[in-house]
């Protein structure tokens, strides 16, 4: 990296230089970039210094967000949950998904794009040299160092001995691929929370989350798990979250069950996502809901940027935190046609503006897939 992110020309681009420097007087550090190997900020003096397991997973000792502080241990970590990525070379990707006329983008852009908002995606093994994600950055946040470089496209190592390397790797690059996919004038915050092996801590989250509430960001974006979400503070910053506007849009998660083991896909502060195919069928992998009202938006084969192992890398890639970023991009659109909305109504919106969508079976789903026309014409 050279040191700098892309920022979006026009209008924003004075935003996006203002928003730097205020974030730097806010974060007490200068806004200048830096590579994982060259760090150039030390930890705030409020951060408790990181240990690290056998595993290679980061346990920070304490939780740095009000009311209250208590203590993470390694009962805390969680994941993005990848699922495997063919890269497939770019004279086949007619071979795969497109789900952009499934979910009407072409048609619902003639009314929005998503220009003048914020997405911020909490994730992890973010590529930002990719050069689908030109000039969509703004200042990001790497929670697990403390810095504003949330570039991470791996270490070429398997630090967590499960016998693939750099599990997490292009897993951010992805999503915000996705974002962009529905609202591609939005500006994408990459706020890296995992490592590249997709591993992390509540603590993380929670240090991801207060530097989307600082920057104002408009909707967020979270394909992760964790084992402990019902953690006050987590509850406590993503109810702040919605209360300030900004719809929070959770992936249900790829255990092909109930959202009901996810409790983050059932706070009421979140609208959870599930995945089907370019049938509008769920996925066999996709977690789903009956009675608990979720959206669901394409989520199998999907052709995206990936940035691993070369910074221009697509592939595709399935998984219902994909389907995520797809609507997340549709809340964008949601909050463009809607500024007079509250979170919650956007996401009451987004579960209105849906097709029909089934299970194996034949059977409608609680709710529909995604149509990106309904979410910028209801």
């Amino acid at each position: 990296m050279d040191g700098t992110y892309a920022t979006r020309s026009g209008p924003r681009s004075g935003r996006r230089i203002v928003c730097a420097c205020a974030l730097a007087i806010l974060l007490g550090s200068s806004p200048a970039l830096a590579g994982k190997r060259d760090k150039r900020f030390a930890p705030s003096p409020d951060r408790t210094t990181a240990t690290q397991d056998d595993q290679g997973v980061y346990i920070p000792l304490t939780l740095p967000v009000a009311p209250e502080s208590v203590t993470a241990t390694a009962s805390d970590v969680g994941g993005i949950d990848p699922t495997m990525v063919p890269i497939i070379d770019e004279d086949l990707k007619f071979m795969v998904h497109g789900p952009g006329a499934q979910i009407r983008a072409d048609d619902a852009h003639a009314f929005a794009t998503g220009a003048g908002l914020v997405v911020a995606v909490l994730d992890g093994g973010f590529n930002l040299n990719h050069p689908a994600l030109a000039g969509s950055l703004g200042i990001g946040y790497d929670a697990l160092d403390d810095d504003f470089d949330a570039h991470d496209p791996g270490n070429g190592i398997d630090d967590d001995l499960d016998g693939i390397v750099d599990r997490g790797g292009g897993h951010g690059t992805f999503v915000a691929g996705m974002v962009l996919l529905s609202a591609p004038d939005v500006t994408i915050v990459p706020i890296r929370i995992r490592d590249d092996e997709g591993w992390g801590t509540n603590a993380q989250t929670l240090r991801g989350l207060e530097f989307a509430q600082r920057i104002g960001a408009d909707v967020i974006n979270l394909s992760i798990t964790n084992s402990d979400w019902k953690q006050r503070e987590v509850m406590h910053l993503l109810g702040q979250l919605v209360e300030a506007g900004a719809p929070v849009i959770v992936s249900a998660g790829n255990s092909a069950t109930s959202i009901y083991e996810k409790e983050m896909a059932l706070s009421e502060f979140t609208l959870a996502v599930g995945a089907v195919d370019s049938r509008d069928v769920l996925a066999d992998f996709s977690n789903y809901a009956w009675i608990t009202p979720m959206v669901y938006a394409p989520g199998v084969d999907l052709w995206g940027p990936i940035g691993n192992p070369r910074d221009d890398t697509w592939g595709t890639w399935s998984g219902t935190s994909f389907a995520a970023g797809i609507v997340s991009g549709a809340a964008a659109l949601a909050r463009s046609v809607h500024p007079e909305y509250s979170a919650l109504q956007i996401h009451d919106h987004l579960r209105r503006s849906v097709d029909l969508a089934f299970n194996a079976w034949g059977w409608p789903l609680g709710s529909g897939r995604i149509n990106l026309l309904k979410v910028v014409t209801q």
